[in-house]
This record gives structure tokens, sequence and C-alpha cells, in this order.
């Protein structure tokens, strides 16, 4: 979902600096399109989406406490401890996910 509005945002702006010859200015001043317009762009949404996913899932989290604390009265250590675990198991099978898809993906170029 991120990556389809970044991308659609980003597009759409290169897109109209595209059409205002705004792009065939800076390649007329002698410098990359590329490395000047798309490339700081991209590096900033590979460098920033963690953070953001992280920072996202904090705030679930929390919000999930004050829902389930305050509104059906469950127990805070509870919540936590709960919490705790799937955090744990997801990253598990997250770890796991990615290294059988990374060998499966290494056995194919070995064929």
């Amino acid at each position: 979902m991120l990556a389809g509005r970044v991308g659609g945002a980003l597009t759409a702006e290169l897109g109209t600096m595209n059409v205002t010859e705004q792009i065939d200015a800076v390649r007329s001043m002698g410098t990359d399109p590329m490395r000047y317009l798309v490339a700081p762009r991209v590096l900033a949404c590979l460098l920033l989406t963690p953070f953001l996913i992280v920072y996202a899932d904090f705030l679930g989290v929390l919000g999930g406490y004050f829902v389930s604390y305050k509104l059906f009265g469950i127990n805070s250590h509870s919540y936590w401890e709960f919490s705790a675990q799937v955090v744990t198991m997801w990253i598990y099978r997250l770890v796991l996910s990615r290294a059988f898809s990374w060998r499966s993906d290494s056995s194919d170029e070995l064929l």
C-alpha cells in the first residue's frame, strides 16, 4: 500500500515535471535527471520505510493497549505479555520465510 501511494505520487510529480519541461531544463544544465531527481527520492523511500513501519507498529500496539486496558478492562501485564509473544512469533516467521525464500531463489540459479 505504501509503495503504491508513494510510487504514484513520485510518478505524478516527475510526470508533471516532464510535461512542464523541467526535466529538459535539468538535462540542459548538464545534470543527469536520474541522479538528480529520481535517485534521492528512491533512496529516501528505501531508508525511511523501515522507520515508518516501526513507528506505525509501535502506535498500533500502544493504541491496542489503551483500548484493551481502558475500554475492555484487560490486565495490562497480560496485554504486554501476549503482545510480546505475538511479536516474537511474527519476527520468527518473518525470518524463516526470508530464509526459505532466499534458499529457493539460490537453488533455482544452480539449475
